[in-house]
């Protein structure tokens, strides 16, 4: 390739060298700032995956660079968004599965998007700017050089132009200045031009590999999302088909819902059913409470088995107001202003309940009285009658217009009200030891949610209640939580999580045969030394917080810290969606019960479970060693989070643990400021009693006060328990059972 610059001139430095070296000066800084453009929106190309209009904004590359990471993560987030919603559709497997598959799609066109990116960035951002850096910028260094060897050749040849001839000596100094810098300035000139004539000759084949490399990188990316589609297009179309089955589903159910405005003629207020000598009668009552304010409440009672029970409209849970009804006696009631009442008279206390006619409460009056009759008749006869009759309120009313309607019950259809043992030991694996299997199951472990023999129970009491906290079946006192806590987990489930892996080299599995020695071995490699837990990643796929798109948390599990903080987010994530079981799960794989989520605001474990408002997780996780008094970034505690909520239950659960009020948050504000804002007059009133509470330990006659404080947040806690959707009640409401 012939030399941009004409060595000649360039020796002689003629006006025509000076002329061709300043257009070959310009001609690099334009390229420099054109590659300092490519550079940059490449960086932009990182960010937002197209180009923008030009504009001299080089100094934000770096804040670009910042962007497209931020680009990169908000996809990222998406991509979890989405596995969420698969989450929620967690009991439908026909839409989990096809949602799996988008997630599994998208995240692999992230992945193949990545590596554009970085095949981008290092094609052209970083191959430019290592050609600006190395070549162009050595070109400036030696202009620099240049520039001052030429203007010291300028002033030696003013120089010798004025030296006179009478000053020999001073002629022969200048003189050999003068021959030193000529050829000074002609090494350097010869350098300087050979540097641009290299840097003109290397930028053509630099700049077109810089973005031939790019067209490949796009060239690979489409391929690879040809690629992936085309192994996608199958669950397309199969999609596809299921979602019109699924429009042509719902256009039939409103057909069919559109006809069922008929059944409002149909009064079903009261339901009365028979069988053999039982009778079972269901239906709304009003009910006069016992307090001195004497409210009325509407609840949902039934007659069964001997016993009359209610539960409120939005509840699961059921009251029983009589265990035994052959000791009550029924009459109406004309003696008061409302209408249509009714009392049920037992040894101790007495019921008022008001229907909401004539009829109905003349139907309610004459079950109870045969429910009474036909319990004293069952309590001597066996029989076992299978013949059953459905009878509404209209057809027991009238002899001449009503209609009776005979179906088989089905006693799965008959709720049932037992004490919590039964419930807890009529689960399927809780009939027998968690740990030996011996059928003699009378003692609990409430924080780890088993049953267990006496002599397992004992092994375990000696572990700490760190480990686990011991409760006998039958001799305790089971509150509602609990309760539900136990129910939500079992020997089952447990042991699914505990006994994974059993290794009987680490410990011989203990039977009911077994002596102490060989029991206490086994049961503190189970839970102590947590021996027989699957800690593998790729396992953790039987709990609700966890999906096919586990992707996101397990890339680069090669450490123990990072298993550690996997199961941490594993846990977290169980915590705010109340899985118990996932919370029971990311425990036993070593998860830290306090941890705290510093991505989240650094918001702990029992943060989560009580913003979620679940009174049930809150008890388990404190049965399992939550902390109630840890802090967020914003200084918030779970007490200030469950103010903010009005969640008055919750409230209760944490004065019981010990939660401190007195923390302020980063405003400023502690619980009582935030339940003062929010005019909720029940957690004010909570608060300040609890503070009172306090004060009042110190003083001589703190102990009186204790257990009337006390009192009052078992009411509220019951409350709470009983209708753990309400997130409020007012005091009124809570002296009303």
């Amino acid at each position: 390739m012939k030399a941009v610059i004409d060595l000649n001139e360039c020796l002689r430095d003629s006006p025509k060298f000076r002329q061709e070296l300043n257009q070959n000066e310009d001609n690099i800084d334009i390229l420099e700032v054109k590659l300092e453009k490519v550079r940059f929106y490449s960086l932009l190309f990182l960010s937002f995956n197209r180009l923008l209009s030009y504009k001299k904004v080089i100094k934000l590359c770096n804040a670009m660079v910042e962007t497209g990471k931020a680009f990169i993560k908000s996809k990222s987030s998406f991509i979890n968004s989405v596995w969420e919603v698969s989450v929620y559709f967690n009991e439908d497997p026909s839409i989990v599965s096809p949602l799996n598959k988008i997630i599994n799609t998208l995240t692999e066109l992230m992945k193949y998007q990545q590596m554009l990116l970085d095949q981008t960035h290092r094609a052209v951002s970083r191959s430019l700017d290592t050609f600006i850096k190395n070549d162009i910028n050595k070109v400036k260094e030696t202009k620099r050089h240049f520039d001052k060897i030429s203007d010291d050749y300028d002033t030696i040849l003013v120089r010798n132009s004025q030296t006179f001839r009478s000053k020999q000596n001073e002629c022969e100094e200048v003189h050999n200045l003068l021959t030193a810098t000529r050829s000074c300035f002609k090494h350097t000139t010869l350098d300087y031009v050979s540097q641009i004539c290299c840097l003109q000759s290397r930028k053509r084949h630099e700049v077109l590999h810089s973005f031939l490399s790019l067209m490949q990188a796009y060239g690979t990316y489409f391929h690879q999302g040809s690629d992936l589609f085309q192994d996608f297009d199958p669950v397309i179309k199969e999609t596809a088909n299921y979602l019109n089955k699924l429009r042509d589903d719902s256009i039939s159910l409103q057909k069919q819902l559109d006809g069922n405005h008929s059944l409002v003629t149909k009064d079903t207020t009261v339901t009365v059913l028979t069988k053999g000598n039982q009778v079972w009668i269901e239906g709304y009552l009003f009910k006069r409470t016992s307090n001195a304010f004497k409210t009325w409440n509407r609840r949902w009672f039934i007659v069964k088995d001997s016993q009359l029970v209610y539960q409120k409209k939005n509840e699961i849970d059921f009251t029983i107001m009589e265990e035994d009804l052959r000791l009550c006696r029924v009459k109406p009631l004309t003696d008061i202003e409302r209408r249509f009442c009714f009392e049920i008279i037992s040894p101790s206390k007495s019921h008022v309940l008001q229907a909401d006619s004539e009829e109905a409460c003349r139907i309610w009056v004459n079950t109870l009285k045969h429910g009474i009759d036909a319990a004293y008749n069952d309590s001597s006869s066996n029989e076992n009658q299978e013949a059953v009759s459905i009878e509404s309120l209209d057809s027991i009313g009238t002899n001449a217009s009503c209609a009776t309607a005979n179906q088989e019950l089905n006693d799965s259809a008959i709720p049932k009200f037992q004490r919590p043992h039964l419930q807890i030991l009529a689960m399927t694996g809780n009939e027998v030891c968690c740990d030996c299997r011996s059928p003699e199951t009378k003692w609990a472990s409430i924080n780890l949610g088993i049953t267990l023999c006496i002599e397992c129970s004992g092994i375990h009491r000696s572990l700490g209640v760190h480990i686990s906290k011991v409760r006998s079946l039958f001799l305790d006192d089971w509150d509602n939580d609990t309760t539900k806590v136990m129910l939500s987990l079992g020997n089952a489930v447990v042991n699914q999580f505990y006994e994974a892996n059993v290794n009987e080299n680490i410990a011989k599995r203990a039977t009911h045969d077994s002596d102490r020695t060989e029991r206490e071995n086994w049961i503190k490699a189970k839970y102590v030394l947590k021996a027989f837990v699957d800690r593998s990643v790729n396992k953790c796929n039987n709990i609700k917080t966890n999906s096919s798109n586990e992707e996101d948390l397990t890339n680069n599990m090669e450490s123990e810290s990072d298993l550690k903080l996997y199961f941490n987010k594993m846990l977290y994530v169980a915590a705010s969606n109340a899985d118990i079981v996932g919370i029971c799960e990311a425990l036993a794989k070593g998860a830290d019960i306090n941890w705290s989520n510093e991505e989240d605001e650094g918001k702990r474990i029992l943060h989560q479970v009580v913003l979620s408002g679940n009174l049930v997780a809150t008890e388990f996780v404190f049965l399992n060693g939550a902390k109630c008094n840890l802090q967020d970034s914003f200084n918030r505690t779970a007490l200030h989070l469950a103010t903010e909520l009005s969640n008055t239950g919750l409230v209760c659960a944490l004065l019981k643990r010990g939660a401190d009020q007195s923390i302020l948050d980063n405003q400023n504000r502690d619980a009582v400021t935030i339940a003062v804002n929010n005019a909720n007059a029940d957690i004010v009133t909570l608060l300040r009693l609890a503070k009172l509470n306090e004060e009042m330990k110190n003083d001589e006659y703190g102990n009186s006060h204790e257990g009337m404080f006390n009192e009052i947040v078992r009411d509220f806690s019951n409350l709470s328990s009983m209708n753990p959707k309400s997130k409020h009640e007012s005091i009124i409401k809570a002296n009303s059972p």
